[in-house]
């Protein structure tokens, strides 16, 4: 995320990388509730140390300070509330020589190192498969389904004896 003192200092770069990102963003708005946030904490602040230098002398006035601390901050918090959404959609700054593009396609390939391989996706699907049940098994119970493990001594005893869990390394073997 960046920093609003960043944004509101380069608000012409941002509002040009969220129009070439195709973010839904106004960053007017942003600023302007960045503004009434400030200034509501700054309020609230103030307010709270008046009350604390009143303290046990004045309970009335403390009273009404408490009640309007109260009022403030509820309405501090919907601004915060608003203007971190806004934040959070804020785009990052992008280098001058990254292409402008709806999506990856507008990308352009620079270099190209090795052999891109070919998957089999039915060897993914039960490497996959054994991650999510070693994912969601506890530590203390580890489980394989047999579809896994006949897919896995389908494909290669060695790569996957050498690789995977000794619990998975055992079944192999046996």
């Amino acid at each position: 995320m960046l920093d609003i003192k960043f944004i509101r200092e380069n608000s012409n770069s941002i509002t040009e990388a969220i129009k070439n990102k195709g973010v839904d963003l106004n960053i007017d708005e942003l600023l302007e509730l960045d503004d009434k946030r400030r200034e509501l904490i700054q309020k609230t602040e103030k307010i709270k140390s008046e009350q604390k230098k009143l303290g046990e002398k004045d309970k009335v006035k403390a009273g009404k300070i408490k009640k309007e601390f109260k009022k403030l901050n509820r309405e501090l918090k919907k601004i915060q509330d608003r203007y971190e959404e806004l934040m959070l959609l804020v785009p990052n700054i992008y280098s001058d020589d990254t292409p402008i593009g709806p999506d990856e396609s507008a990308n352009r390939e620079i270099s190209r190192c090795g052999k891109i391989p070919k998957f089999n996706f039915l060897y993914s699907f039960i490497i996959l498969r054994i991650f999510f049940l070693k994912v969601t098994s506890f530590t203390s119970f580890k489980f394989l389904d047999k579809d896994s493990i006949s897919g896995l001594i389908s494909i290669s005893r060695k790569f996957f004896v050498t690789l995977l869990n000794p619990l998975i390394k055992e079944a192999l073997v046996e």
